[in-house]
């Protein structure tokens, strides 16, 4: 059971580790200057999925996995 209360097949989205940090300082002339920094682990799953191309109307099926779904964002901000 996921947290909407519905049975579903597994869902990565539903399992995942996130850490964020983020800093700032003031400077003297009133702006601040900041650094933030987020990583996220998404899990892994098997990808079942199909569907009709637009225009075509041709179906298609994409079948696989992936086992590693993390990613590293950092952000520079500076404001006046």
């Amino acid at each position: 059971m996921n947290p909407t209360g519905i049975e579903q097949p597994f869902n990565p989205v539903f399992s995942q580790v996130t850490m964020k940090f983020r800093l700032v300082g003031n400077r003297p002339d009133g702006r601040q200057v900041g650094v933030s920094a987020t990583w996220a682990d998404y899990g892994d799953a098997a990808i079942d999925n199909g569907g009709v191309r637009p225009g075509s109307e041709l179906p298609w099926k994409v079948r696989g996995s992936y086992s590693s779904n993390r990613i590293l964002f950092i952000g520079l901000n500076y404001g006046w």
